[in-house]
């Protein structure tokens, strides 16, 4: 819906060019805009005026946007609070949304990409103030968790975390769809730790990992004698997972059989064990996942109609690693941590021909086959760095040659290539990357690397980096 009259809205980015760009966006579409370029400055303003929206970065100094958000929800006539950052992190997203945030919108270095999800999220802010007015509105409970496993930064993943930020909020059914080794099992625990049910179990089960009879046994349990080899009563999956999640994973693999008695469980609440006479109640939340395609299955009749959409209420879709390479310095760096960590071996850095061609390589096996390579590569090595050597002949064979260019501090990245690389000198190029990209933007490139714009200049300092293009 367009405003019909003039809805005033409060945007907040210390990055002036993005705040402008921001506040040009929403007056072209007929709100009353007021910019502020300070926590301190949005403070004041939100002190002395009510905005019915605020449109606001996190990462603002002191204060920054939690902190707003929090005066903000105190006040008489609290405002509906979208923040928009550079690229999060699952624990930012589910605490934005889960302390009261209205949705938490991803800013790509292309800002003009934002516009068409931005002009989304007004109208549904718009209809959300509407639908409220006169009504009292629940206080959203605290976050409590930030405790998570999900690596990345890339859009792709700040797209997720917003998602599982939403979903552990409800107790509505999840399909998780991808390829093998995306993650799915991730984001299903991230819902959960993040939900009400977190204090209760979470129970994974891969369907495709039994047969039809073993598997119905295993989610439902059964009766003594009920079959050769019940020599007493046994408690199926859903019965443990009371209270809490049970994750199927690979739940396009199960039977036309097994299909309906999954249904009667999420309609009614309610199964029956393998040889039983009486239905046992159960409060479970369903999360499921599968690499298959679903939706053909559902025409060819090879999977229930109503099960899907019973299973789809919240769909959640993990990108290939292939399409999120943004997030592979991290992945790679944390993998080389764990596996140190395990095997007591100290890695001080990775080679950057080693790491060009990482980049380079298509992973088809996704995050399960990097983090077995770079488990390969610790295990390997003869020193604390790893080399091409060290990683799965494959991997080099299939991966296309890096072009490498010049760099800002006088070093090339064809000279880099042929030595080895401690984790600050790759912290130290990454950075270098980073401005180059964003032309120097400091707030930009801060946003991008998740420090604030302090850390950023401690960093260049210590690293000698110049914070001005030389061209």
């Amino acid at each position: 819906m367009e405003p019909t009259k003039l809805m005033e809205v409060l945007v907040v980015d210390d990055d002036k060019a993005t705040c402008e760009f921001l506040a040009d966006l929403l007056t072209r579409d007929n709100y009353q805009v007021t910019k502020a370029t300070s926590g301190e400055e949005a403070m004041t303003l939100i002190q002395q005026h009510h905005f019915p929206i605020i449109l606001s970065d996190i990462q603002l100094g002191d204060p920054d946007g939690m902190e707003l958000l929090s005066i903000i929800k105190k006040l008489e006539k609290p405002s509906v609070v979208i923040f928009i950052t550079g690229y999060g992190s699952v624990d930012t997203a589910v605490k934005a949304i889960h302390e009261g945030a209205f949705d938490y919108l991803s800013k790509p270095i292309n800002l003009a990409d934002v516009e068409p999800e931005l002009k989304s999220l007004m109208h549904r802010a718009m209809r959300h103030i509407e639908s409220t007015k006169g009504k009292h509105v629940a206080e959203i409970p605290r976050f409590q968790n930030p405790a998570m496993h999900m690596i990345g930064k890339s859009p792709q993943m700040v797209r997720i975390y917003r998602t599982v930020a939403k979903a552990a909020m409800t107790d509505s059914n999840v399909l998780v769809i991808g390829e093998s080794g995306t993650g799915k099992e991730l984001v299903a625990r991230a819902i959960h730790d993040n939900s009400p049910r977190a204090a209760h179990p979470f129970v994974t089960v891969n369907c495709c990992a039994l047969s039809e009879g073993l598997l119905e046994s295993e989610l439902f349990g059964h009766v003594r004698g009920s079959f050769t080899g019940a020599i007493s009563n046994k408690r199926g999956l859903f019965e443990e997972a009371d209270g809490g999640t049970i994750f199927l994973d690979e739940i396009g693999d199960i039977t036309p059989a097994l299909q309906v008695k999954l249904l009667r469980v999420l309609q009614e609440g309610e199964f029956k064990p393998v040889g039983a006479t009486e239905n046992k109640k159960v409060n479970v939340r369903v999360i499921a996942a599968t690499h298959r395609d679903l939706d053909a299955f559902v025409k060819d009749g090879r999977f229930r109609e109503d099960l899907y959409y019973r299973l789809k209420v919240i769909l959640v879709e993990t990108p290939a690693l292939r399409n999120r390479i943004d997030d592979l310095d991290e992945l790679i760096l944390h993998f080389i941590r764990r596996s140190s960590n395990t095997t007591g071996r100290v890695i001080k850095g990775i080679s950057t021909e080693a790491m060009q061609s990482l980049k380079a390589y298509s992973w088809p096996g996704n995050i399960r086959e990097l983090e077995n390579a770079v488990e390969r590569a610790v295990a390997m090595t003869n020193t604390n760095t790893l080399f091409p050597e060290d990683f799965p002949e494959e991997i080099f064979r299939l991966s296309a040659p890096v072009v490498a260019e010049g760099s800002v501090d006088g070093t090339s990245e064809t000279q880099m290539a042929s030595e080895p690389q401690s984790l600050e000198e790759l912290e130290k190029f990454h950075i270098i990357k980073i401005l180059e990209r964003v032309k120097f933007n400091k707030s930009r490139a801060a946003t991008i690397l998740g420090i604030d714009r302090v850390t950023l200049y401690r960093k260049a300092s210590r690293y000698g980096i110049p914070m001005r293009s030389r061209a």
